[in-house]
Order: C-alpha cells, then structure tokens, then sequence
C-alpha cells in the first residue's frame, strides 16, 4: 500500500509502459528501413542485371551513369545545380573501398561501384523512416501512417526513378527531413537550435542548389506558427539560415572539388549546361506536367517504351554505341481520352480534399498544408522553364507534398475510415501499376 501512496508504483507503471512503448516503435522503424532499403536495393539491382544504369535517358532521361560513376568515384565535377551531389557520397565510398581491399585484396574499381549501389536505397530507407515518425508525431494513428509509407514505397515514381542512382530520391528524403524539422518547432521542449537547420540546409542545397526554396518555406512555418514569432522575425531568420545554408553548400563544394582536382570556378552557373534552365525543346509543357503528376502514384496513364531518340542522333564509333536504343518515358502520352482525363480530375480532387481536411485540423497541419501547396507551386512553375525531354523524370519533387496532402484523407469527419480505405486504394493501385512497369522492362528487353 505504501508503493501506491507515495506513487512509486505509478511511475514504475508508467517507466515500463515506456519502455515497451519505445522498443515497439524500434522494431516498427527498424522494419520499415529494412523492408524499403531492400525493395529498392532489389529494383536497382534489376535495373543493373539489365544494364539500364549504364547509359543515360533510358529510365525517363535520368544521368544514373553519370551519377553511378558519381556516387562511385567522385567524377564528374561540381556545378552550379548541384554544389557536391556526386563527389559527397563517393568520400565514405571510396573510404570503404579502400579498407575492403586492403583486408581482403577485392578490386578496388568494382568494389566502389557495387557499395554506390547502396547510396540510394540508404536515403529511400531513411526517407520512409523519418516519413513514419513524422506523421505519428503529428497524431496519425500507426497503421495509417503505415499506409502512407506504403504509398510513398510503392509509388510508380519511387519504383521507377527514385530506384536507380540520381539525385531525386535524396532531396524527396530531403523534403520529408526539412519538414520533421519544421514540426519540432511545435513542440515547446523539442525546439531545433539554428545550426541543425543550417546543416540540413547545406546538405540539401548541396545536393541540389533548388532545395534553398523548401528549407525557406519549412523553417520559415515553423518558427512563424510553431514558435509564434513575428512575420518579419520569422523572414528575417530564414533569409539568414537559407543565406548561410548556401554559403555551407558551396564552401563544401569547393573543398571537395579541390581534393578530386576539379577547378571550384564549376560552381558557377553555366547557361550552355543548362545551370540556367531548359526550356527551347517543349511545345505542351502544362500537359506533360499534369500527366506526370497524375502518374506520380498509380500509373493508369502508362509510360511507353520508345525509341531513344536522342542517342539515335548521336554518332557513335563501335567501341562506344550504346546497347539499349530505347528509353521509357511519357513524353510522347496524352490527356486525349476519357481515362486519362478522369482519372487527373479524380487525384487533383484528392488531393484537394486532402489538403482541406489538414489545413483545418491544427496549426502543424494547416504549416504543413501550406508548406505542400507552396511547393507544389513551386516545383509546377519551375518546370514550366526548366526541363529536359520527359516530365516525370522530376516527379519526386512534388511526391511529398502530395503525401503530406493526402495524408488529411485520414483526418476526415465523419468517418476517418473512408479516408483511409482510399489511401489503401491508391497503394493497391500504385503496386499494381508498379508490377505493369516491371513486366513492361522485362518484356521490352527481353526481345
């Protein structure tokens, strides 16, 4: 009776409550990382067996080659769009390489390639991961932020150029972290020091020079709603961590390029690399950019395997003409029949209805709501200037914030259930179109 008076009871109660609570959440998130590093690993390695990573623009005009020797290797250099993309993740490669080969004598060259095959399969496992915790943090029940990791795994973009060694699948992981930070900023206790944002803003404009634009957006929300401050505190303090985010960026870019003997003045923008945008070669950007936004999950509207035209007219010698002369894309698909077009009326729809239901239900999701439109219009208006030959290819830019809105389908009243019925729907059909892509490259290869 004594424990139960002075309440010590209780708190061994509520320590072990905590305890089991803490190492089912890490089983939770230790699965959830294994089973999306895994898939992903897997796909990569399909793509790999069929020699798909080694010339460019056959999966969507995706650079895996270059980004393969990249993340191998350190080459290619810095530029101006992304300050040390490729050269970053070659430091630990090369490091690990070396040390493999010095215990068990494995070739250095292909010990590097196989381990930068770990690279984005590493960051996808981490995207989900974050993904998880953020969407509990913020109230979602566990299976239904199961469901949205699912989706986020099996989305038609994730299996196709968020699996092979490009930037895309690290600055989607960049987003989903850019937003967890955001979200700390509402809990009083859990409030991020600056240099935690500088840090994840260096490496993500480092990554890709654009994600100056969300970590303005996210840091900005979170101490304007999160931590109340004024408008033009608020502003003032993103312009100075976006401002010193780009300053990291581009040190680290340089201080890297000088140690693989690349000249920093590459850091500079270069209108004939395209630093300056694409924009010359396209006469329906805003229908290719709805197709592949609709795509973005389920792919009712299906890419094609055609021929690779761009590699048609190159010349090359035998010793360097490519193996595959086809490339999948959608750059040649229409909003021309009744399933298309409905099936884009029926996504924006749940996305909008998504977005409504998040926006009323708190502060942390109205900041997150406007973090997801704002990006949305961010990302659609930039591709309307900066683009190569197919749409989708960037359509990990804008998969978070359509997660993020579609996760309110799980807030809505009465009812929740049906919200959630929906995301499993969408899941069901993003597997599916997923599968229809797989079978798509086997058979095209296979003839």
């Amino acid at each position: 009776m004594k424990d139960i008076a002075d309440g010590s009871l209780y708190f061994r109660t509520t320590e072990k409550t905590r305890n089991t609570r803490n190492k089912r959440n890490a089983r939770m998130v230790a699965g959830i990382f294994i089973i999306s590093f895994s898939l992903i690993y897997s796909l990569e390695r399909f793509y790999d067996h069929h020699r798909m990573l080694d010339q460019i623009d056959t999966m969507f005009d995706a650079d895996t080659t270059y980004y393969l020797d990249g993340f191998s290797n350190g080459w290619g250099g810095p530029s101006f769009r992304h300050p040390f993309a490729g050269m970053m993740f070659s430091l630990p490669v090369r490091a690990a390489s070396k040390l493999a080969h010095k215990i068990t004598g494995a070739d250095d060259m292909r010990t590097r390639r196989e381990l930068a095959l770990f690279v984005v399969p590493l960051f996808q496992g981490v995207k989900n991961v974050i993904l998880y915790l953020l969407l509990v943090g913020i109230g979602i029940t566990t299976w239904q932020a199961l469901v949205l990791c699912s989706l986020n795994l099996f989305a038609l973009s994730t299996i196709t150029v968020g699996s092979v060694p490009e930037t895309f699948a690290i600055n989607s992981m960049i987003l989903v972290l850019l937003a967890w930070l955001m979200t700390h900023d509402f809990k009083a206790p859990s409030k991020l020091p600056i240099w935690c944002w500088i840090a994840a803003g260096g490496f993500a404009i480092g990554v890709t020079i654009t994600n100056v634009v969300p970590l303005a957006i996210f840091h900005f929300l979170g101490r304007r709603f999160g931590q109340a401050k004024s408008w033009w505190n608020s502003l003032g303090k993103s312009v100075i961590v976006s401002i010193l985010s780009l300053i990291l960026a581009f040190i680290l870019g340089a201080m890297i390029s000088v140690a693989y003997s690349y000249s920093p003045i590459y850091l500079l923008p270069f209108g004939d690399r395209g630093d300056l945008g694409f924009w010359l070669q396209k006469h329906r950007p805003s229908e290719e950019l709805m197709i592949a936004a609709a795509s973005t999950f389920a792919g009712v509207i299906q890419p094609e395997a055609a021929p690779n035209e761009h590699l048609i007219r190159k010349r090359f010698n035998e010793n360097n003409k490519p193996f595959l002369m086809i490339m999948f894309t959608y750059a040649k698909a229409r909003l021309n029949n009744w399933i298309s077009v409905s099936w884009t009326l029926l996504f924006a729809g749940l996305l909008l209805i998504g977005a409504w239901n998040s926006y009323r239900r708190g502060p942390v999701w109205s900041s997150l709501t406007i973090a997801s439109a704002s990006l949305l219009i961010f990302n659609f208006t930039l591709h309307m200037f900066f683009y190569l030959y197919d749409m989708f290819l960037y359509a990990l830019h804008w998969q978070v914030p359509m997660i993020f809105s579609l996760a309110g389908l799980t807030l809505i009243k009465p009812g929740k259930a049906l919200g959630s019925l929906v995301l499993v729907a969408l899941t069901i059909a993003s597997v599916a179109s997923g599968f229809q892509f797989i079978a798509k490259v086997i058979a095209t290869l296979a003839k």
